[in-house]
């Protein structure tokens, strides 16, 4: 045993004359003789001088009885403790357990002894009731440590030095107290702890993103009335530069290449103008949209009849929503998706400039969970996700020309339709834009 308490390395002072005692050869330990006084010693008690020890079986026989009823005493001491208390030996094996804890934990006397704290409990509540133990064994002093008992018990453990007369440490005490209360409500508050940052994290979250929102709106508000006022001043003198062009042409000769294309130029930037006036004036439209019942499958079919985008363009058409029927104002549902099929076409022209299947564009039509659903679907260049994240925003484009408006202008049309807009896309993979509309009904 540990700190001097094996009994063959026991070097123990004899009380009256303080010379070295040895132990004798008894199976009985804490026996000890000294050779200046003739004296011998248990547990700190003088013996009747007289025989020799080994051979006084009376003697022996009194001191066996001295010993269990000692063990007795000890025992019915564990016993009267209204909480779990045991006795361990310095390898931290138990010796003796009361009955508190035999009740506890439905184990006699008989099966814990000679056990350690991992044959009996889990082995990382058993690590730290083996590390507080040592601590107590090491420095001599008090100490205690947390556990369970792998059955949702809880107890704080609390160990003490027993010491015998010679003031060596001979073994452990033991203290259990139940603070299954206390810690069951400590993992409750931890949970309701985590419960709240959880929420206030998502709380905070939604006071973001309903700030984000608003400033947003203000923002998108501010732009509507600068972009109305401007694409009203630009349309009179566009008028007057249209009128004058045609004016021009009829007045200059016929058949001067360089003049039919200077003035066919010109006809054309002021196309272009005028479609950048259009999304101006479809973002900036705040008044409610004309709703009328709209076969969706026929409407759409029209309106793909009339776009007119880059002839290399193909469009598969899968219109799958027979009979599907919606409420929308034609023109400005007609705008977003030509806002989207220009997105893809433009797309779809700059992959041409690498090796590529033939561009095209799959516009498709279904109905799932009562909403009506368009998809378009390019096989373009796709978009990088910090483009993706931004295409909504007013005024944000990759492209060379055009206002940035598109996107948005058709993300409001769509909730002035009481539906949305969702767009999925990888780069190399192609782009889907996706319209989501309530359905009104079946014809």
């Amino acid at each position: 045993m540990n700190n001097g308490t094996e009994h063959a390395a026991r070097t123990l002072d004899c009380p009256k004359c303080g010379s070295a005692m040895a132990p004798l050869s008894l199976e009985q330990v804490g026996f000890e003789y000294c050779s200046a006084c003739e004296g011998v010693w248990f547990d700190g008690t003088r013996l009747p001088d007289g025989a020799p020890l080994e051979n006084d079986k009376a003697l022996l026989a009194d001191v066996a009885r001295t010993l269990k009823e000692r063990q007795g005493d000890i025992q019915a001491f564990l016993d009267s403790a209204p909480f779990e208390m045991g006795i361990k030996d310095t390898e931290g094996r138990y010796l003796l357990i009361n009955r508190h804890t035999e009740e506890l934990y439905g184990r006699s006397n008989e099966d814990v002894q000679g056990k350690l704290p991992s044959d009996l409990f889990p082995a990382q509540d058993a690590q730290k009731m083996i590390a507080a133990q040592q601590r107590t064994l090491d420095t001599g002093e008090v100490s205690s440590t947390e556990a369970g008992d792998g059955e949702g018990r809880w107890f704080l453990a609390t160990y003490f030095p027993i010491r015998d007369w010679q003031n060596q440490v001979t073994g452990l005490g033991g203290i259990g107290l139940d603070v299954t209360v206390r810690r069951q409500a400590e993992l409750k508050i931890e949970q309701i702890n985590t419960e709240l940052e959880a929420l206030v994290e998502e709380r905070t979250q939604e006071l973001r993103a309903a700030q984000e929102k608003l400033l947003k709106q203000t923002r998108l508000a501010m732009v509507g009335e600068i972009t109305a006022t401007v694409s009203h001043e630009l349309r009179n003198p566009m008028a007057t530069m249209r009128s004058s062009l045609f004016v021009l042409g009829g007045l200059v000769e016929r058949g001067n290449d360089r003049l039919d294309r200077a003035l066919a130029r010109l006809e054309r930037s002021l196309q272009r103008c005028d479609g950048i006036i259009d999304e101006l004036l479809d973002f900036a439209r705040t008044k409610e949209a004309v709703l009328k019942a709209t076969m969706v499958d026929d409407w759409l079919s029209g309106v793909l009849n009339e776009y007119e985008g880059s002839g290399d363009l193909q469009i598969d058409r899968r219109l799958d929503a027979d009979g599907a029927c919606i409420q929308a104002d034609h023109e400005r549902l007609r705008r977003a998706v030509i806002n989207v099929l220009e997105n893809a076409c433009h797309a779809l022209l700059q992959q041409t400039q690498n090796p590529h299947p033939a561009p095209s564009v799959v516009v498709s039509t279904g109905i799932e969970d009562g909403r009506l659903f368009v998809s378009f679907i390019d096989n373009g260049v796709g978009m990088k996700k910090d483009v993706l994240d931004q295409c909504f925003e007013p005024l944000f484009s990759t492209k060379g020309f055009g206002t940035g408006l598109g996107l948005p202008a058709a993300s409001r049309i769509l909730q002035q339709h009481g539906g949305e807009i969702t767009i999925d896309s990888e780069p190399g993979e192609g782009t889907t834009v996706v319209f989501s509309l309530p359905l009104a009904g079946m014809v």
